[in-house]
Parts: structure tokens; sequence; C-alpha cells
């Protein structure tokens, strides 16, 4: 399993957020651009590039207790996706994936693990 720890994404990646296109494209290059440098640093994400599909499970920490729509938050973390795919290059219409949920704990954080999938 491959492990991939990224900070709770920017509000202004929400679909809820209301600010203005150019901040919430701002915050989606640096959201993939980090994520992109993550993936870049661990060395057994080779085992990964070439992929058919990939089991993907994808832990959200909120860094608080206000209430979260799980859509919402895969949708704020779209950019963190495309960060990872830039690099390993399956796309993520190709991960099945499987969402958890842990209790809030300060600063918050997007988890996600990887394995080649099987078929």
């Amino acid at each position: 399993m491959i492990r991939i720890e990224l900070p709770w994404p920017d509000s202004g990646l929400s679909p809820n957020a209301r600010g203005h296109w150019s901040k919430k494209a701002k915050a989606v290059k640096a959201a993939r651009g980090l994520a992109g440098w993550t993936a870049v640093q661990i060395q057994q994400l080779e085992q990964l590039k070439g992929a058919d599909r990939l089991d993907v499970v994808i832990t959200y920490t909120p860094p608080n207790r206000k209430a979260r729509d799980t859509d919402n938050m895969v949708a704020s973390s779209k950019a963190y996706f495309d960060g990872i795919v830039d690099v390993i290059g399956v796309d993520d219409s190709k991960w099945d994936i499987t969402i958890r949920r842990e209790p809030p704990r300060e600063p918050g954080e997007v988890r996600l693990e990887f394995e080649v999938g099987n078929g």
C-alpha cells in the first residue's frame, strides 16, 4: 500500500465557496501542484504507473466538527487527485474509491492509500 498524506483542502476549493473565479483558480493550481510534488517524493509510486485500475482508500480527517457532505469533501479534493494523476498517469476515472471519515483533528488531513487493482 502506498500512502499520500495531504493537508485539509483550502476552503476556496469547496463547491459551496462563493469567491471570485480567479481565487479558486489560484487555489486549484496550488493544491494540484502540492499533490503532484508530494507524490513525486514517494519512491514506491513507480509501482502504480501504467496500472489498469487502482484501489484507493481516501480518509478524511476534518480540522473541526463543522458538518461536511461527503460529495463536497470529494469535490474539494479534486485538484489533489489531478496532481497525483499528473505523476502516476492513471486517470482517476480508473480509481475504485472507498471513502472513510475519521473524527476531527487539527489541522485536518486527506490521506490517500493506493494499491494496484485486480481488474
